[in-house]
C-alpha cells in the first residue's frame, strides 16, 4: 500500500514536471512566433522603405509632372478665358443687335397699331355715319309707308262709306221695286178674279139682253 501512494506520487509529480515542460514549450513556441513575426514585420519594413524611396522618386516625377501640368492648365484657362471673353463679347453684340432689331421692330409694330387704331376709328366712324344713314332712311321709308298705309285705310273707309251707301240705295231701290210688284201682283191677282166674274157677269147680262 505504502509503495502504491508512492508510485503514485512520483507519477503526480512526474505529470507536474511534464506539464511545466509543456507550459514552457508553449511559451517558447509563442516565442517564436513571436519573433517570426517580428521578422517578417522587419522584412517588410524593408519593402516599405524600399516602396517609400521609389515613391519619393516617382513623387518628385509626379511634382514636375504635376507642375508641367498646372502650367498647361493655366495656358489652358487663359486660353479659355481669352475665348470665353472673345464669346461673351460677340454674344453682348449680337443682343444689342437684337435689341436694336427689336427696339426697330416694336416701333414699327407701333406706327402699325397707330395705323391699326386710326383706320379703326376711322371705319367705325364711317360704319355709324352708314348706321345713322340707314336709320334715317328706314325711319323715313316707314314713316312712308305708315302715311301710304293711313291714306289707304281712309281710302278703304271711304270706298266702305260709299259702298254702304250705294247697297243702302240699291237695298231701297230693290224694296220700292219689290213693293211695286207685290202691288202688281196684288193688282193682277184681284184682277184674275175679278175676270172671271165679271166674264160670268157679262155673259149673263148678254143672255138676258138676247131674251128681252
Amino acid at each position: 500500500m505504502e509503495n502504491l501512494l508512492k508510485k503514485v506520487e512520483e507519477l503526480l509529480k512526474n505529470m507536474n514536471d511534464f506539464q511545466k515542460k509543456l507550459s514552457y514549450i508553449d511559451s517558447v513556441r509563442d516565442d517564436a512566433d513571436k519573433i517570426h513575426k517580428m521578422q517578417e514585420a522587419i522584412d517588410k519594413s524593408d519593402n516599405f522603405w524600399k516602396v517609400f524611396n521609389e515613391f519619393n522618386e516617382n513623387f518628385n516625377n509626379y511634382k514636375e509632372l504635376y507642375s508641367e501640368t498646372n502650367k498647361r492648365i493655366e495656358n489652358i484657362n487663359k486660353i479659355l478665358n481669352e475665348e470665353t471673353e472673345k464669346i461673351n463679347n460677340f454674344i453682348r453684340a449680337e443682343i444689342n443687335n437684337i435689341n436694336n432689331e427689336t427696339k426697330n421692330i416694336n416701333g414699327k409694330i407701333d406706327g402699325l397699331n397707330n395705323l391699326v387704331k386710326t383706320e379703326f376709328n376711322e371705319t367705325n366712324e364711317k360704319i355709324e355715319n352708314i348706321d345713322k344713314n340707314i336709320n334715317a332712311k328706314i325711319n323715313s321709308i316707314n314713316a312712308n309707308i305708315i302715311n301710304q298705309i293711313e291714306n289707304i285705310d281712309l281710302k278703304i273707309n271711304n270706298l266702305s262709306e260709299s259702298f254702304d251707301k250705294k247697297i243702302k240705295n240699291i237695298d231701297f231701290e230693290l224694296t220700292a221695286k219689290i213693293n211695286k210688284l207685290e202691288n202688281a201682283n196684288k193688282k193682277l191677282f184681284f184682277l184674275c178674279i175679278s175676270l172671271p166674274i165679271a166674264s160670268f157677269l157679262l155673259i149673263i147680262l148678254l143672255n138676258y139682253l138676247k131674251i128681252i
